[in-house]
């Protein structure tokens, strides 16, 4: 009977004589889970034996995964705890998380978790440190630190289209980083996509300020301000052939600026390359008003239009190289129609390449210093006409000139009728008269009486 009845007896031992479960720790216990299998519980192994106990680090040993050996490891309903504890076999002892264990990703911050990526390498994910210990946390500014590079320790940076900022999309998710070339991709317009771009110095590029900041991004209007000079703060400013506008090369790349002698280049023709010259008024040079806008330009025959007086508007026309006359004041190389000032004394009409002949009645030359009088020679006079064919008359060197048509050319005067020569018969010479005598009077005084003869010497009829 003794032998019928001894597993009742044990199990009266266990469940009834043991009583509530105790430290393995306490009364010379020593639990252990030794010889018992993959046990809920350990026993005791000293006294109380095979009574089962409450487990301790000791107990426990070293922590195994929360996964293995029907562990069951939870964190549930032991509040903020940096391990979970086994709530199937080993019940109580503490152990190693699982993504099963930890459950969805809570912040690094929260529940006194402590997020770190220390001592992990290029992992995806933070882990807490200190409650949830193991368990991944979704990063934080504190859990990353300060921005790296999106292009180092396999970043592999990426922007959110919603909030346009970089972050890490491979190791050190969620983190925050330094948007780089591959980061952004294309350099896009700087008023794109809330990108607001701007130069942050004299820099060649402007960067995007809000959305995808630190990405360089194509100047706009916006972006660049009031254009400036070319050759400021590294401008170096060229002109683009697709519109004729000048844009800073250098610094403020995209950057539309105003021209300079550098940018221009010598003057070209007013009439090339969709310049369209032009005078801003009574100015010295002409300047493009289209392509290459501002530039000084050549003036030719198309731009400055008809001639005008060599002596209007600041003209100060005189003769060039090729005997032409143009202004050298205002409206610089524009042909003008020489003066009085601009001609100078009158030269011969054969002198110079003149080429002189008769225009209006006026001696003007047709070759060189076109329309300026010249002085007429007998190869612009032609044969001598009748003075009274071109109210001729005497000149200060006494000679018969034309004074209206063909002027100062030599004329025929018309003969002056004089009369025909008579005879006359040579005077007779009289001979003097003789001396007048005085004679006496009778009351003793003198008179005189000159004897004349009465006669007059009558003239030839």
């Amino acid at each position: 009977m003794h032998r019928q009845f001894r597993g009742l007896r044990l199990y009266c031992d266990r469940d009834t004589t043991c009583g509530p479960r105790q430290s393995c720790d306490k009364n010379g216990c020593q639990g252990t889970f030794n010889n018992l299998g993959n046990a809920k519980y350990p026993q005791c192994s000293g006294n109380f034996v095979g009574c089962n106990c409450t487990v301790t680090a000791a107990t426990c040993g070293p922590r195994q995964s929360c996964y293995k050996n029907g562990c069951g490891g939870s964190f549930n309903g032991l509040g903020n705890v940096k391990y979970p504890q086994c709530i199937g076999n080993f019940a109580g002892c503490e152990c190693d998380v699982t993504p099963a264990t930890c459950g969805p990703r809570q912040s690094c911050d929260n529940n006194g978790c402590a997020g770190s990526f220390n001592g992990l390498g290029n992992v995806k994910y933070a882990q807490c440190t200190n409650n949830f210990a193991g368990c991944d946390c979704t990063a934080t500014p504190n859990t990353c630190g300060p921005n790296k590079s999106c292009d180092i320790n396999d970043c592999n940076g990426a922007f959110s289209l919603s909030t346009g900022i970089a972050s890490c999309t491979l190791s050190f998710i969620g983190c925050q980083c330094t948007a780089k070339a591959h980061t952004c991709g294309n350099r896009q317009s700087c008023d794109a996509g809330n990108c607001q771009g701007d130069f942050t110095g004299s820099t060649p590029l402007p960067t995007c300020q809000n959305f995808f900041k630190g990405c360089e991004c194509n100047a706009t209007p916006n972006t660049c301000g009031p254009p400036q000079d070319c050759g400021m703060n590294g401008c170096n400013g060229a002109f683009a052939l697709s519109n004729g506008k000048a844009y800073c090369t250098s610094n403020f790349v995209g950057c539309e600026c105003k021209v300079n002698t550098a940018t221009c280049g010598k003057p070209q023709s007013c009439d090339a390359g969709n310049c369209q010259g032009g005078f801003p008024g009574n100015v010295v040079e002409p300047v493009c008003q289209n392509f290459f806008k501002g530039c000084k330009c050549k003036a030719t025959a198309t731009m400055c239009g008809a001639p005008q007086s060599c002596d209007k508007n600041g003209c100060a026309g005189a003769y060039d190289a090729n005997d032409v006359a143009r202004c050298r004041g205002n409206f610089v190389g524009c042909q003008c129609n020489p003066t009085s000032a601009t001609c100078g004394t009158p030269q011969n009409c054969d002198k110079n390449g003149c080429d002189g002949a008769f225009l209006d009645g006026v001696a003007r030359c047709r070759g060189n210093f076109v329309n300026c009088p010249c002085l007429p020679v007998p190869s612009t006079c032609g044969n001598t006409g009748q003075c009274r064919d071109c109210d001729g008359g005497l000149s200060d060197s006494g000679n018969y000139v034309c004074k209206s048509t063909k002027y100062n050319c030599p004329c025929t005067p018309d003969p002056v009728w004089t009369p025909p020569p008579t005879n006359r018969p040579t005077p007779r010479l009289l001979r003097p008269c003789p001396r007048s005598r005085t004679r006496g009077t009778a009351w003793g005084s003198t008179s005189s009486m000159t004897v004349t003869s009465s006669a007059a010497p009558t003239p030839f009829p």
